[in-house]
């Protein structure tokens, strides 16, 4: 096909995210999957590759980071990948947890507050399970998430 069409999806491992990749594959047209986690990333783009027949490229971007967008679109431009379609599908599933997410990103950003301050004030009852989800939430550790801030 020689006017394959490539559509860039963030959020693109869960939920809607999955369905947009498996309709525009289905289709034959390639990929640019963009997400937190690369190890998501890179299981979808094998399955993706393999089952469809496409090509998928990814791009491992925390879009909650102010110049994650200006990543993105860098990474694009140096590896010659031009976008035909976009579907901006990153954090839209589960509202609860988005805000939970959004609320202890800024917590860790913006205060002093400390770990189990966060926990309590998002009403997690003990510390691992915040933990837990922050590590689902960002594919990171709070230790790690820290690091990429300063």
């Amino acid at each position: 096909m020689a006017n394959k069409k490539t559509a860039l999806i963030t959020g693109s491992y869960g939920g809607l995210g999955t369905c947009f990749v498996n309709i525009h594959a289905e289709t034959g047209g390639d990929l640019i999957l963009v997400g937190r986690n690369p190890d998501k990333l890179n299981v979808q783009k094998a399955e993706v590759e393999k089952k469809y027949s496409v090509t998928v490229h990814t791009i491992t971007a925390d879009l909650s980071l102010p110049d994650a967008a200006q990543n993105i679109y860098d990474t694009c431009k140096e590896q010659g990948w031009t976008v035909d379609y976009l579907i901006n599908n990153a954090g839209f599933g589960g509202q609860g947890d988005f805000t939970r997410e959004m609320l202890a990103i800024h917590y860790i950003r913006n205060t002093d507050l400390t770990t189990n301050d966060i926990a309590y004030l998002l009403g997690y009852q003990e510390l691992n399970s915040f933990l837990r989800a922050f590590t689902a939430w960002t594919g990171t550790s709070i230790t790690e998430y820290k690091k990429r801030l300063q």
